[in-house]
């Protein structure tokens, strides 16, 4: 059966969603590189950098010399290298899916894990692995569920699913609306007139499974 962009991506991955238009939006650009830098510069491409970084550091991502450099130095070079690659993704995939390079997607694993917020996982995945610029640009261009021959597997220990919508949350780069229409991507019967996310947790209490509930909980702090 098909999976849904919305299971992969809802709550854990607020940053695909809200990059997946400013691809799709510089994705003219992809040959004019110095024009591309600039033009993503006031976008939530260059924002999502500072925010990863504690993720990054945290999963012992990050190389030795972006480590060891001034941040606005790592800014930059990380802000290079994931537009650049972001915008190679989207025009790759938009000429046609190159099966021999699936994206990869893990379920929950078997042992009980947290994410990497501290938080225990949000029901059973699958949750995105490998493969965030491609995830971003499938979505850019109007996927709605993964490709056939992406893999989704499960691993037995260690694994962490990456939580980025919580720094956005805390950063205020995500607003309760935001956050209700990012809920509404993985459970398209929110009613339309919901946009704060106390009535969206009144909705989830008889409308969604437990964990989604518990999870708007514990980003925003309501009852």
């Amino acid at each position: 059966m098909p999976v849904h962009l919305g299971e992969v991506l809802f709550p854990l991955r607020y940053d695909v969603v809200v990059q997946a238009p400013v691809a799709k939006a510089l994705s003219h650009l992809h040959e004019d590189i110095p024009g591309l830098l600039e033009a993503g510069r006031d976008t939530p491409i260059y924002h999502h950098i500072g925010l990863a970084e504690p993720v990054y550091q945290k999963m012992e991502l990050m190389d030795e010399l972006s480590a060891g450099s001034e941040l606005d130095c790592r800014t930059e070079r990380h802000y290079r290298n994931r537009i650049k690659k972001l915008i190679a993704c989207y025009h790759s995939i938009s000429e046609g899916w190159d099966t021999r390079r699936g994206l990869i997607y893990y379920k929950r694993v078997v042992n009980p894990t947290v994410t990497t917020s501290g938080f225990p996982l949000p029901g059973d995945g699958p949750f995105l692995g490998d493969g965030q610029h491609r995830t971003t640009a499938l979505l850019a261009l109007g996927y709605v569920t993964l490709p056939d021959s992406v893999a989704v597997i499960e691993v037995s220990d260690g694994y962490q699913p990456v939580d980025m919508t919580y720094g956005y949350i805390q950063a205020g780069h995500c607003t309760e609306q935001q956050f209700v229409d990012f809920a509404r991507f993985r459970f398209p019967k929110v009613p339309e007139q919901i946009g704060r996310v106390q009535a969206l947790a009144d909705w989830m209490k008889d409308n969604a499974p437990e964990w989604a509930v518990e999870y708007t909980r514990i980003y925003w702090g309501v009852k």
